[in-house]
């Protein structure tokens, strides 16, 4: 019996040594497979981790380049900008000039948006940046209003910060109370952008048909009415404006800046009435020469026969020159052409008035045996017997006309 029951549990041992034994190999077999598994996972976890940097690191490559790429081309644009204004600043023109500067802040802009800079995160920059489409808005009438009021040409210092101030104090109000609010508000764009632009409409034929653009549309009259059978001709005073005044400034006329401030102008310039109106011209009493433009002609009863030569700009001069005489002319002429020594010999006028705008090659330095001088001295010198007394342009004066 004994004997039996340690056969039996040895037997026992046995089976259950057996099966731990198989139980472990099950182990082993079953981590390996799962250590398998997990190293497949991680390889492909580190495979794709390395593909994401690789192109992460390719596309940080590829903004380096755009960005070094935008900074050189910015640089270039803003130098060349400057040193083509200061270069000519007489001919450069103000719509290039936008467009340009319009293209160069978009691209500083897009350089911000890659690589912020201290221009970006600057709070006076910001704080600017917030004022600006509203600053853009209102410096346009304030800019017109000092124009309208002023009589002056330029702009001198104390104009152009009153501008500044005056700009940036009223973008400061609208911004506070009234772009922030109609963002904030309940209010559908949709609609005020719709009633913005019929209020524009409604306001631009309003003053199309009653009150009259300077310049371009010309006021109801009952000679137009009569005459045109149509209140206006948009595109026959647009098309003559585009060319020379013919002697005299229209927009500075009465009908167009007002009795009141026509009248402050007068007590400056006493001349205005006399001298800023179309020229009075009489059939002429000779042939004038062909080609040529500009010709008038008046008479009086003086006794001074004055003849005005010159080019395009001729016209400007005529009436004041005209004024300045005074009838104590017989005869007074203007031609503008080019080659007048047949037409002075044939006048022969008592007085010779040149009025003309130099050319670019004259602003040059005179040299030995100068061809321009030369042919100057030989052209006075053959004009010389056929005119009393000859007048020429101050150079300064015409140049700054010019």
């Amino acid at each position: 019996m004994v004997a039996y029951l340690m056969s039996m549990n040895i037997a026992t041992n046995e089976n259950s040594s057996s099966s731990n034994a198989m139980n472990i190999n099950n182990l082993n077999i079953n981590g390996a497979t799962i250590l398998n598994q997990f190293n497949q996972e991680d390889a492909q976890a580190l495979l794709d981790n390395k593909i994401k940097r690789n192109l992460f690191d390719n596309n940080l490559e590829l903004k380096d380049k755009i960005l070094h790429s935008t900074k050189h081309l910015v640089s270039v644009l803003l130098a060349g900008l400057l040193i083509y204004e200061i270069s000519v600043p007489s001919y450069f023109d103000v719509l290039e000039l936008r467009v340009l500067v319009t293209i160069t802040t978009g691209l500083v802009i897009f350089m911000g948006c890659l690589s912020p800079n201290l221009l970006f995160t600057n709070g006076l920059f910001l704080h600017i940046g917030d004022l600006s489409y509203v600053l853009y808005l209102v410096h346009w009438p304030i800019l017109k209003y000092i124009r309208y009021e002023s009589t002056r040409i330029d702009f001198d210092l104390k104009d152009g910060l009153f501008v500044i101030m005056m700009s940036y104090l009223t973008s400061l109000i609208f911004n506070k109370h009234v772009e922030n609010r109609i963002l904030k508000s309940k209010i559908r764009l949709n609609s005020f952008s719709y009633a913005t632009i019929f209020s524009q409409t409604f306001l631009f034929f309003i003053i199309y048909y009653n009150i009259g653009i300077p310049r371009i549309i010309q006021e109801k009259s009952s000679t137009t009415l009569i005459t045109n059978n149509k209140a206006m001709d948009i595109s026959y005073h647009l098309i003559r404006n585009l060319k020379y005044t013919d002697g005299y400034v229209d927009f500075l006329l009465p009908r167009y800046i007002g009795n009141k401030k026509y009248n402050r102008l007068h007590e400056k310039y006493p001349t205005l009435s006399a001298i800023n109106k179309p020229s009075e011209c009489l059939s002429p009493s000779i042939s004038f020469p062909r080609p040529g433009q500009y010709i008038c002609e008046n008479r009086k009863n003086g006794a001074v026969n004055v003849l005005i030569i010159g080019n395009s700009i001729t016209p400007i001069y005529y009436n004041v020159i005209e004024h300045a005489f005074n009838n104590r002319y017989s005869v007074i002429r203007m031609k503008y052409i080019s080659t007048v020594f047949g037409f002075i010999k044939e006048v022969q006028p008592d007085i010779l008035i040149f009025t003309l705008a130099y050319s670019d090659g004259y602003n040059v330095p005179i040299v030995k045996n100068d061809s321009c001088v030369e042919a100057t001295n030989k052209f006075f010198a053959d004009i010389k017997p056929y005119a009393k007394v000859i007048i020429l342009p101050n150079e300064e004066i015409i140049l700054i006309v010019a």
